[in-house]
Formats: structure tokens, C-alpha cells, sequence
């Protein structure tokens, strides 16, 4: 796939690697999905794309708290793309206009792509403000996240693999 792409299809699926902290008691916790500071997007790999296995082994080699060494493994969380989009944030019976959107980042690593979570085209990040007409009255960029973070973890599927 070239890099000119600009959305990942809805018939893909990505993967979340899970760092082991993120799983307690065999439970995948909301942490898995939440963005550090300034972050403006949430990591997967496509599972499509030819280089994952080996994208994901570099990774795992560079993270050791992704990677279980007695079993030679890793956890991700697998979702799928058309659910993602599908993501739909409620406040008080009030539809928030945000977009949900998995987009291609693979410059450096070519399974990579990321999670957005946008208002009227804005990237939502932590720590940074929209401008105030952007959320309605009753909603922080805080909470948009929070929710949206809920709905991956809900839509999401623990997984351990083998590294290949």
C-alpha cells in the first residue's frame, strides 16, 4: 500500500498492542486507550499490511513491558475499523459532533496508523482546548475522550500472540 492513502478501510481491522499493566486479572483496563499528553492520536498497526509481524517485533523488542518473555508473546487488542468510525458520543441525550477516524501514519513503520478523534476537522487532545464553540456547553474535551476511549475498550478483543 502507498503511503499517499489517507483512510484505512472499514474491512480492515487494527491491533492496540496492550502493554501487560493494561491487563489485570486476564481484564483489559480503559488505560489501554487513553492518549498521553499531547498526544494527538491513539498507536495501532493494521494486521492488512505485509510488514506487521515484523513491525510488531520491533516494537516489542524496543517496549519491554509489551512483550511476555516466557512465552515469547504480546497482547493487542483487535478491533474493527467500520465499528470504530462507528463510534457515537451521547452527552445528556445531546449526538456531540465528533468523528472517529483510523488514518494511515506509516512513514517510519508501515503497519502503523492511528486513531483521531476530531470535532468540525479539530484534532481532540489532552491537555488542549477547543475553541469554545466547538463541544456543547456541558462537554470537555476530557469527557469526549473518556467516552471514546470506553467505546474501543468495549469494542475491543484481548488477544495474546505469539511473536512470529
Amino acid at each position: 500500500m502507498n503511503q499517499t492513502q489517507t483512510i484505512v478501510a472499514d474491512e480492515e481491522q487494527v491491533a492496540r498492542l496492550v502493554s501487560q499493566e493494561w491487563v489485570v486479572d486476564g481484564v483489559l483496563q480503559v488505560a489501554a486507550f487513553v492518549q498521553a499528553p499531547r498526544e494527538t492520536y491513539l498507536s495501532v498497526n493494521r494486521l492488512s499490511i505485509d510488514s506487521y509481524n515484523d513491525d510488531v517485533r520491533q516494537f516489542i523488542e524496543a517496549h519491554p513491558k509489551y512483550h511476555n518473555a516466557a512465552e515469547d508473546s504480546y497482547m493487542r487488542a483487535l478491533l474493527d475499523v467500520a465499528d470504530i468510525r462507528a463510534i457515537s458520543v451521547e452527552v445528556d441525550g445531546l449526538k456531540v459532533d465528533a468523528n472517529v477516524e483510523v488514518e494511515p501514519r506509516d512513514v517510519h513503520t508501515r503497519s502503523h496508523a492511528g486513531i483521531f478523534v476530531r470535532v468540525k476537522g479539530r484534532n481532540v487532545v489532552p491537555g488542549r482546548q477547543l475553541p469554545s464553540d466547538q463541544l456543547p456547553y456541558n462537554v470537555s474535551e476530557e469527557m469526549l475522550l473518556q467516552r471514546v476511549q470506553w467505546e474501543l475498550h468495549d469494542l475491543a478483543e484481548l488477544q495474546r500472540q505469539t511473536l512470529h
